[in-house]
């Protein structure tokens, strides 16, 4: 796929902790889930990629995106990250690991009150993604052509 997804709808979200033989994908796994998930975990990746496609034909929708989380492995296996990209899912590589990832996400949801008034929040979320999103990186990492 060639196109770059930015936004995408989410129903819920899930953290993937079990080993890949107890991954019950038909269980745990629903369209539009966000999945985050440690990024060295690559039998579990490929298999929720695979799993994907089978949504994908089943209800013409498939996840809506990985969160990648980092903890102790400096960078992402290459292999791992190609088979996200053919598999046409919106991911990003993340620092923190798995638990902070899925509070820092969850408080997001869960105190998301910004409205277009609210100069002030707006000012510290860019200044939020100013400091801490690198835009290179992630183009770099996701294969994205600026």
């Amino acid at each position: 796929a060639d196109s770059v997804i930015w936004e995408m709808p989410c129903d819920s979200i899930k953290v993937i902790s079990l080993p890949s033989e107890l991954l019950n994908v038909e269980k745990h796994i629903t369209p539009q889930s966000l999945i985050i998930i440690a990024a060295n975990a690559n039998r579990r990746i490929r298999t929720i990629c695979d799993y994907h496609h089978i949504m994908q034909k089943e209800s013409g929708s498939g996840i809506a995106g990985m969160l990648l989380t980092c903890g102790d492995c400096p960078t992402i296996n290459t292999d791992i990250a190609q088979y996200i990209r053919d598999a046409g899912i919106p991911a990003v590589y993340v620092q923190e690991d798995t638990a902070t990832t899925e509070k820092m996400v969850l408080n997001a949801y869960e105190n998301t009150k910004l409205q277009i008034y609210d100069k002030s929040k707006l000012a510290e979320v860019e200044v939020l993604f100013d400091k801490y999103f690198d835009f290179q990186k992630f183009s770099e990492c996701m294969n994205i052509k600026v």
